[in-house]
This record gives C-alpha cells, structure tokens and sequence, in this order.
C-alpha cells in the first residue's frame, strides 16, 4: 500500500504543494505507507483525511530517514502519528499546521492490541 499524493507517488519527497489523500481506513483510524516520506524547505505536505477519522498513522518502510524542512500538516482534527525508525529529522524552517495532536518517533511499530502496523516488517494495516 503506497499513498498517494494527488496521483503522485510520495516515495520520492512531494511536489511543492501536496495533499495526501486515499490510505487504509479502519474505523476511525488511517493507515498510510511510505517508502520515504519528505517535506523540502518550501513544501508544503497535507494529509486530508475523511471528517470522521481521528487519527492517521504514516509509516516509513524504506532504510532513509525523513527529513521534514517545509510545512506537514493535516487538514481537519486528526491527529496524526509519523514513524520512521530510521530518524526524523525537523529543519529550522519546520512548520506543522494542524488541529490535533503530532507525534513522531523512531520507533519500528505501532502495536494495536495482538497487532501492528510495522514499518520493518510492512504488512496490511491491523484490522
């Protein structure tokens, strides 16, 4: 599952402006993968998810870490999770623009109950 930004793939970093939208809905919770996931100084990233969802889930599959240097935000309340084990790295120039809650971790899952969603170990998002 690779999200989609626009009709663009995200592996690459993103065009100037991007909204991502699309990922794996599960109740009230959005899942999305990313081989790698940028925010160039200059760019802006938005993930737009459905009104209902309350938190968004990004993991990072590849062996590069994400380098945040624009603006990443969310349109609407989400709160939204980015994990990347192989770092985060926020530029001076950073910006994040949204209503909800942000977390960032290096950590290699999010672990739901008896599943997870493992950016070592890429499977299906947790039922």
């Amino acid at each position: 599952m690779q999200s989609r930004t626009r009709g663009i793939d995200c592996q690459f970093g993103c065009p100037r402006s991007a909204t991502i939208t699309g990922g794996a809905l599960r109740d009230r919770l959005l899942f999305h993968s990313f081989k790698e996931f940028n925010v160039a100084a200059g760019e802006t990233v938005l993930f737009v998810p459905d009104g209902a969802v309350e938190s968004i889930f990004s993991r990072v599959t590849g062996g590069n870490s994400s380098r945040i240097f624009g603006n990443l935000g969310v349109i609407g309340n989400a709160n939204l999770f980015l994990l990347n084990p192989q770092g985060i790295l926020f530029g001076p120039q950073s910006q994040l623009s949204l209503a909800g809650s942000f977390i960032a971790t290096t950590a290699d899952r999010f672990t739901f109950g008896n599943q997870s969603f493992s950016a070592i170990d890429p499977a299906a998002p947790p039922c």
